[in-house]
């Protein structure tokens, strides 16, 4: 995996950027980079946010010079990434809410199982499927 450090210093919040796993699509000119970021608002000095987020490039290719020049930036947040911005402990609660939502599912596949299978029997006799 190859990995570039990057400090942004931005007029109203300082950035420090870990890029990881650049993916570039020749044909269609576009960039996927994987990058870590390190998030500080200038107003709240004791704050920072620990994010991964994925950025799709769409790319210019200048025949004048052979370089690529960025013509268009996308930033990929998850939900539960973009909590940390402004709610300090909010990706846990996110987490935890994620973790129940899963566990709801589960116990609501396995009480409705027996149910499915008689439906499925029933499709399979009316329409004559043999298994």
């Amino acid at each position: 995996m190859s990995s570039v450090m990057v400090n942004l210093p931005l007029p109203f919040h300082n950035n420090s950027l870990i890029l990881y796993s650049p993916e570039f699509n020749q044909k269609s000119s576009i960039l996927f980079v994987d990058i870590h970021q390190i998030f500080s608002l200038f107003f709240v000095p004791f704050y920072k946010s620990d994010v991964r987020l994925t950025t799709k490039l769409q790319l210019v290719h200048h025949a004048n010079d052979g370089k690529y020049y960025i013509q268009s930036q996308e930033d990929l947040y998850q939900l539960n990434e973009v909590v940390k911005f402004f709610w300090p402990g909010g990706a846990t609660i996110i987490w935890l809410w994620q973790v129940f939502a899963t566990g709801i599912c589960i116990l609501g596949a396995l009480m409705l199982a027996p149910l499915t299978w008689v439906e499925q029997r029933h499709a399979n006799r009316v329409n004559g499927v043999k298994k």
